[in-house]
């Protein structure tokens, strides 16, 4: 039987103590061995403890070599006389130990590594059975799975470096539905970067499954528009002869909360209605959708019918999501690019960002969720087709939910559009080029404003209420007022910003900007910084360290400094402590170089007789 780490542990404190018994009585045993060379009697009890220590080595010695019963080529006991002996032989045995473990180890990592790359390649999309993105992912599971096959022992974690890409695969593919938003957001980022954007984009919209969760296409007998569709229980059922034999019929298989190849981005009118319908006698197109052990079919007019009421709940409960769906509309027909859009919005909603994207439809009568069609512009460019398809993405029966007047449609969408659009993300992004194409025009809604004019500086602090116009305005004339920190406090919404600006006309001397961002009296760089110079454009965009930005030669080398500080969390409230610190730099004096002094003439004319020749 192979010793177990506790035993060896236990033999090497017996041997640790041991040396250290070894040492004591050693000296004493060479004192005692002078003192007996000088007639001098050997203390008491000596004796008896060379005895005892001489013993207490055999049992440590045949502890060892019981030990070494479970290795082959065990040593002659007799040979082993010596402490140094016993160390090598009970290290020997610790490293045997530790190899043993550790192949161990690797053997349990191993195969839990291949059992989860066993699930990989079972993984099916649940819309294109060949879908290229999980083929190539799969392609990669297979070879790292054969090369484990005839790998020799190696280190669990370098192999937990390859699998990790596998794991958050299966983690998003199976707790789409159950995981944070954080946490689906993290996964989605790691695994685009290891597979690509598509196959993250289907994990986290549940498009991926194992392969029993898909039912088998069922057979079934096609009917005019007037019958109902009949589905075979049996896999296999006999299709009913006809005596006409029916055209195939088109079949659309999904699951419940993956996007169909057949939705459509909103309801038809009633003259696409009749343009669609099928004639009569026509075959019955229908949706076979999978709601967890049942199959349930849908035909083109309950698609249709369920659309029409997701619209009339979006219009009465999801304003922000139709007004911005609208502007994005309007965006589409007049052609607007991406800067030209953002100019356009932010001169109509200077504040735009101080909203919360869902709450954007209780401003400006509505209107002001237009302007975040700069967002779903954003969105569309990356994935085509996201606007039209989002509202037939969502899918209620997943969690037990029925489409009907309950139906929390303005919760749903938002975190729809917050995952699919990775809103953590794009949302600073977005404000990032905001900052590009808006500043200094149109420029955009400012919570609070610092302005030096040389001889004073002006103090503007506005509500939190975005878009306020009125403010609390203080005008300092006295230096130790004027240089020193200035604190705002910035509460933003989920997904919003705060802007501030230090601004300065020529001044005769510079003065030197320090900004800090802190959320709840930790350090945050939360913000992006904008630097304009005295003539020119902006700079671009800079993000705020989190230690300080250092921003000097305002009124010389710069005129206005822009602070952008923004809540990138979809979820919560934050609230920062901005401040702004201002240090005018003195001049620095100028120093006159003396002019060169005349050499006196002397009484006579000449040259002076103290010059050296």
């Amino acid at each position: 039987m192979t010793p177990t780490s506790a035993r060896l542990d236990e033999l090497r404190q017996r041997l640790v103590a041991l040396r250290t018994r070894f040492g004591d009585v050693g000296a004493r045993a060479a004192t005692a061995a002078d003192e007996v060379g000088a007639s001098i009697a050997p203390a008491e009890g000596l004796v008896e403890e060379l005895r005892t220590t001489a013993a207490d080595f055999d049992g440590l010695r045949h502890a060892i070599v019981d030990e070494l019963s479970a290795f082959p080529n065990t040593p002659d006991p007799t040979k082993l006389s010596t402490l140094k002996a016993l160390d090598a032989v009970l290290s020997a045995m610790e490293h045997v130990h530790a190899e043993q473990a550790r192949r161990a180890g690797w053997e349990a990592a191993r195969d839990e590594a291949r059992a989860l790359l066993e699930r990989v390649t079972l993984l099916v999309h649940r819309e294109d059975p060949e879908w290229p993105a999980l083929r190539e992912c799969q392609t990669s599971a297979r070879e790292l799975y054969d090369a484990l096959e005839a790998a020799p022992a190696g280190d669990p974690e370098q192999l937990g470096a390859h699998i990790r890409p596998f794991v958050e695969l299966i983690t998003l593919t199976d707790g789409w539905n159950r995981l944070d938003d954080e946490d689906c957001a993290a996964l989605q980022d790691a695994i685009t970067q290891s597979f690509g954007r598509p196959l993250a984009l289907a994990a986290v919209r549940g498009k991926l499954g194992r392969q029993d969760e898909i039912v088998d296409e069922p057979r079934f007998e096609t009917a005019p528009a007037t019958q109902e569709v009949a589905i075979a229980p049996a896999p296999e059922p006999a299709i009913p002869a006809a005596p006409p034999e029916p055209a195939p019929v088109p079949v659309a298989m999904a699951a419940p909360y993956a996007p169909t190849a057949d939705t459509r981005p909103a309801p038809p009118t009633p003259v696409e209605d009749e343009r669609r319908a099928p004639p009569p006698g026509s075959p019955l197109v229908v949706e076979i959708r999978l709601s967890g052990p049942r199959v349930q079919v849908e035909t083109a007019e309950e698609r249709r019918e369920r659309q029409a009421l997701l619209e009339r709940l979006a219009a009465e409960e999801a304003r922000w999501w139709i007004g911005a769906r609208t502007g994005w509309e309007s965006l589409v027909q007049r052609g607007l690019s991406p800067a030209d859009a953002m100019r356009d919005a932010l001169t109509r909603f200077p504040y735009l960002f101080s909203v919360p994207l869902s709450r954007s439809d209780e401003f400006e009568d509505g209107r002001l969720a237009e302007g975040y069609a700069i967002l779903l512009q954003r969105l569309e460019k990356d994935e085509p087709g996201f606007v039209k398809e989002t509202l037939g993405r969502l899918k209620p029966q997943l969690s037990g939910r029925t489409i009907d007047a309950t139906y929390p449609i303005a919760q749903e969408l938002y975190l729809y559009v917050v995952a699919a659009g990775r809103l953590y993300k794009t949302f600073p992004e977005l404000l990032r080029d905001a900052l590009v194409h808006a500043l200094p025009e149109p420029g955009l809604w400012l919570q609070g404003s610092i302005t030096d004019s040389g001889e004073a500086t002006t103090i503007v602090s506005r509500p939190e209420q975005p878009g306020a116009r009125q403010g609390d305005s203080r005008t300092l004339t006295h230096a130790a007022e004027r240089f020193t920190t200035h604190a705002f406090s910035v509460a933003t919404g989920p997904l919003t910003a705060r802007v501030f600006s230090v601004e300065a006309s020529e001044l005769p001397d510079a003065i030197d900007v320090e900004i800090k961002l802190k959320e709840n009296d930790a350090v945050t760089d939360h913000a992006w910084i904008v630097v304009a110079p005295m003539s020119g454009k902006p700079e671009a965009p800079r993000k705020h360290r989190a230690g300080g930005t250092k921003i000097g030669g305002l009124g010389k080398e710069h005129r206005a400094i822009w602070i952008a500080a923004f809540n990138s969390d979809p979820n919560a409230d934050k609230s920062y402590e901005l401040s702004v610190g201002l240090t005018r730099k003195a001049p620095t004096p100028t120093l006159r170089k003396p002019e060169p002094q005349q050499a006196a003439p002397s009484s006579s004319g000449g040259v002076s007789p103290f010059r050296r020749r």
